[in-house]
């Protein structure tokens, strides 16, 4: 008779708290294992559940690593305060010293589903996170070069873009085989020019038209150009996370390109 397995439940203190943004909407959290505790085994771009005691209940949600697998001794998470949320807000309220628990590392939204070496990771918001991981574990390892990858990240705004210096400068490290492809919505008059204005999935859209529709603007080097030497539909695959809008979106514009291989996961 087979029996499941034993939950792996894991005490944490939280290290380190960046919010982003003037709202501080975005965080980023780094947790480390208390005393004695050791960090489970995890697949860059798989999630667990996170938990706290509030109001002498247990409440969890799972969330996505943000830090690569061979980060032994902490783990980071990317997360978004969802007003009126039961767990989130109570997150953002702890403080460095605070005691979270982690359950159950899990997923599939892996590279495991594919053997292709081409990848477009398109996100919104917090849904980077699970790309961050997987970008930093192909980094640890020396396998960065095996691939040719696109990270496309939408955000309202310049300041919620996550790990935006950490992802722009690989772009400017490796721009034969790592292009990073920031966009925001609501732009302002001080918007770097080097960002996208506009949703992703519609900057994505007009970067494979050729030519931005109205309210859309493609930053210098956003070219169908590059995105054909990055991203030939054949040999490419494609992974969306965040907004389920988005995710329609993106998906459909790519289907009607001929990409075949394009792989999910809804943030909410």
């Amino acid at each position: 008779m087979s029996t499941k397995p034993k939950p792996v439940r894991v005490p944490l203190r939280l290290v380190e708290k960046t919010l982003l943004g003037g709202a501080g909407r975005l965080g980023r959290f780094v947790l480390a294992p208390e005393d004695g505790a050791v960090l489970p085994a995890f697949t860059a771009g798989q999630y667990a559940s996170i938990g706290l005691e509030i109001g002498g209940a247990f409440v969890k949600l799972p969330y996505s690593f943000a830090s690569a697998p061979s980060a032994r001794g902490a783990i980071e998470l990317f997360i978004a305060r969802v007003e009126g949320g039961e767990l989130s807000p109570k997150l953002f309220e702890t403080e460095p010293g605070a005691r979270w628990l982690l359950i159950n590392p899990r997923g599939e939204f892996t590279l495991a589903r594919t053997e292709r070496r081409r990848l477009v990771f398109v996100s919104t918001g917090t849904g980077l996170g699970p790309f961050r991981s997987i970008v930093a574990d192909l980094r640890d390892r020396g396998r960065l070069g095996d691939h040719r990858i696109v990270v496309a990240n939408g955000a309202r705004a310049a300041e919620e873009l996550g790990y935006r210096d950490e992802l722009a400068d690989l772009d400017r490290a490796r721009p034969d085989r790592f292009w990073y492809l920031p966009t925001v919505s609501r732009p302002e008059a001080a918007t770097p020019p080097e960002l996208s204005e506009g949703r992703v999935d519609r900057v994505l859209g007009a970067l494979l038209a050729g030519s931005p529709d109205g309210g859309i603007r493609l930053a210098p080097g956003a070219t169908l150009e590059r995105w054909a030497a990055f991203a030939p539909p054949a040999e490419t695959a494609v992974f969306l996370c965040g907004n389920p809008e988005m995710i329609a979106g993106v998906r459909e514009a790519l289907a009607r390109a001929g990409y075949d291989q394009i792989f999910e996961e809804e943030y909410w």
